[in-house]
């Protein structure tokens, strides 16, 4: 995904005192000797993750002090790639390029503040929605166009967005980092304001503001949003599902919360990324003791197609992955037609009808060796089961 929004600059003197929205109650900390402590890292740390948290880390009490630290750190030390947006460049979000450029768009800033949170041991996740107030931003947003995120402390979710918290001031031709504290830890009720997550459960409110309300347009989908939303029992659940499966989730939840043309492309590509997960667990599946596993497997990877193709016209490399699941389920099917205690249904009538949408696929497919050599495929195993058929 490729954000492309502009944060606003909004700058003000440093504060080292915040205070800070942690439970019920409001309270002041005092971060000065770790802000202070942050912004002085050594160099020869900033191409170390590892290195450079453990630093951060060292002499504080708690999640919300390492939080700290590395907030201060990436604001102070990452700056805005302001020049990859003018020359609209593909970005590279890989960390050990932001930590050897200092630049990054906004989902770098939260990639890079995710993972030093993994070495940290905080739990974190990113959050991709979308923003308004920044001085490109055109309402409606069609789609996520910024990401930030959010972090647990003493088993409470909290927001920050590192991107907006980076301010640039201009000094006598120098720029100067600071640190802008009013998106460190910011209530919800007031981040939501500015900032919607495309999964509505990170906007940690028991009434999540829809689409409609943040966008202030009644021209858009009035999605269906539960008043009574139990956030904290849904991210629960949220984390005890596998990555891949999370990544599905939160677009899954992003189209069904505000379903634009837009949004259920990223949705059909999500659902092929997954199917292409699922179909590297096949590799140590074994064909025969495990064909029954298999097939379930490429059942639900075909299913996932299926709906992919429905959402968003796929890539060839997409379309090579759907048609070789129907080929390969075919096969496998047909070789344990003679099987008995199974509730796999085996017919000719399902195994031609796997061909034949391969055949559909691969004649609006683009012309290659795969599809060639598929559609051969295609064309011997139909003749083999009309000739048994007999």
């Amino acid at each position: 995904m490729h954000f492309t929004s502009r944060k606003l600059l909004l700058c003000i003197g440093l504060a080292f005192t915040v205070l800070i929205p942690l439970g019920a109650q409001d309270w002041a900390s005092d971060f000065s000797a770790i802000d202070q402590r942050a912004r002085k890292s050594p160099r020869q740390l900033e191409s170390n993750l590892p290195e450079l948290t453990a630093y951060l880390c060292e002499g504080t009490t708690g999640e919300l002090e390492k939080i700290r630290a590395i907030y201060v750190w990436i604001t102070t030390h990452i700056g805005y790639d302001w020049k990859a947006i003018e020359q609209d460049k593909r970005i590279n979000h890989f960390i050990r390029d932001i930590l050897e450029r200092k630049v990054a768009l906004c989902f770098g800033y939260a990639q890079l503040f995710k993972k030093m949170c993994d070495e940290a041991g905080i739990t974190g996740e990113i959050v991709n929605g979308y923003a308004k107030g920044t001085t490109i931003t055109e309402l409606p947003i069609e789609e996520p166009n910024h990401s930030w995120n959010a972090v647990r402390i003493k088993d409470e979710w909290y927001l920050l967005d590192a991107t907006w918290g980076s301010s640039t001031l201009s000094k006598q031709n120098d720029f100067v980092q600071i640190t802008n504290d009013d998106y460190f830890l910011i209530r919800p009720d007031q981040f939501v304001r500015t900032h919607l997550p495309g999964n509505p459960m990170w906007q940690l409110l028991s009434r999540p503001v829809s689409a409609r309300e943040f966008m202030g347009s009644d021209a858009l989908p009035d999605p269906a949003i539960d008043t009574s939303f139990m956030f904290r029992d849904t991210i629960e659940r949220y984390f005890s599902l596998s990555l891949p499966r999370r990544k599905l989730y939160n677009q899954e939840m992003t189209y069904h919360f505000y379903p634009t043309r837009e949004n259920s492309e990223q949705l059909g590509h999500a659902l092929i990324d997954y199917a292409g997960t699922l179909s590297d667990t096949l590799e140590g599946v074994d064909p025969d003791s495990g064909w029954q596993t298999m097939a379930v497997l490429q059942e639900e990877i075909i299913r996932h197609c299926h709906r992919a193709r429905s959402l968003v016209s796929l890539y060839p490399w997409q379309q090579e992955l759907f048609v070789g699941a129907l080929i390969n389920q075919a096969v496998l099917l047909y070789n344990h037609q003679e099987e008995e205690d199974t509730d796999i249904i085996t017919t000719d009538d399902l195994i031609v009808g796997l061909l034949e949408e391969a055949q559909d696929i691969l004649a609006n497919g683009p012309d290659s060796y795969f599809n060639r050599m598929a559609r051969q495929q295609c064309t011997s195993y139909l003749a083999v089961i009309k000739e048994n058929a007999r």
